[in-house]
């Protein structure tokens, strides 16, 4: 093979394996979130929302419990390279489950205020874990 097809060779895997990373990232942290929803009805974890470019602001009536139909989702609405993906979840109390609230009527929330499955939040919590993740997905991926 050639110095130039050598090069482009190495251009196309290196590519691949960036596409790989950036993907398996994304939908590795998305779903993490979604999983650390705290889950009454299913309708907090129902209604996280991915989107490209600009994030979603409405609302769907979607239960889902065990989180099947947002990771569905979630798998299919991953872009491309150099895409913004947004992950939104629109329903008011989303913010009590995020960061407490201290007099909130709701049942996610205990007597100090924050969820009993999600103290730490649902997104904090899996912002700060990013570079981790990330590292070993980089770490995982190999192109052969």
């Amino acid at each position: 093979m050639s110095f130039q097809g050598e090069v482009h060779s190495f251009k196309n895997k290196t590519m691949k394996r960036m596409e790989q990373i950036r993907r398996g990232t994304i939908l590795q942290l998305f779903k993490d979130v979604s999983r650390d929803t705290p889950v009454a009805k299913g309708l907090l974890r129902g209604n996280w929302q991915t989107a490209i470019g600009q994030p979603k602001n409405s609302i769907i009536e979607r239960k889902d419990k065990a989180g099947t139909q947002v990771e569905a989702e979630i798998s299919g609405n991953l872009g491309e390279y150099g895409d913004t993906i947004h992950l939104t979840n629109n329903l008011p109390y989303a913010k009590v489950a995020e960061y407490g609230e201290w007099n909130g009527p709701t049942a996610l929330v205990t007597a100090k205020g924050f969820s009993r499955k999600a103290s730490k939040g649902m997104m904090r919590k899996n912002a700060i874990r990013f570079n981790k993740l990330l590292a070993k997905r980089v770490k995982s991926t190999q192109i052969r």
